[in-house]
């Protein structure tokens, strides 16, 4: 089981998902234990036409395809959940950037301790680490 899953949807926005990727790929302490699922339409065609190259470039990242959803929450990250493997799912957009090293073990570290005061295991968190 992966620590960390990562869902995103996204949308002819390719400098931007490369910048994102790029970023979890600099910043993560341990990458074997992250995944990335990002999902786009079937009709978008500049996302299909570069998938296969950005997932050969950050092999922590799986593209899935998907009919255009009108409810973004159940649409794609209702789906992309479903499809995670990692004990914890965080849910974002294209236009982020992991500034932080080491995200992956300080979160997993806070969330961990986080789970005794939440013994049923939902936890919903935002981070902020003084970065602009």
């Amino acid at each position: 089981m992966k620590r960390w899953s990562i869902i995103l949807p996204t949308r002819e926005r390719v400098q931007l998902l490369t910048e994102l990727l790029a970023s979890i790929q600099n910043t993560a302490a341990d990458l074997s234990s992250v995944e990335a699922l990002i999902v786009y339409d079937n009709d978008d065609l500049v996302t299909h036409k570069v998938a296969p190259g950005l997932a050969g470039r950050f092999p922590f990242a799986s593209f899935h395809v998907s009919e255009r959803q009108r409810n973004f929450s159940t649409g794609y990250y209702g789906y992309l959940s479903g499809q995670s493997t990692g004990k914890y799912v965080q849910a974002i957009n294209d236009d982020c950037i992991y500034c932080t090293p080491g995200w992956d073990d300080l979160g997993f570290d806070i969330l961990e301790k986080a789970k005794e005061k939440f013994p049923d295991g939902i936890i919903y968190g935002g981070c902020d680490d003084g970065t602009e």
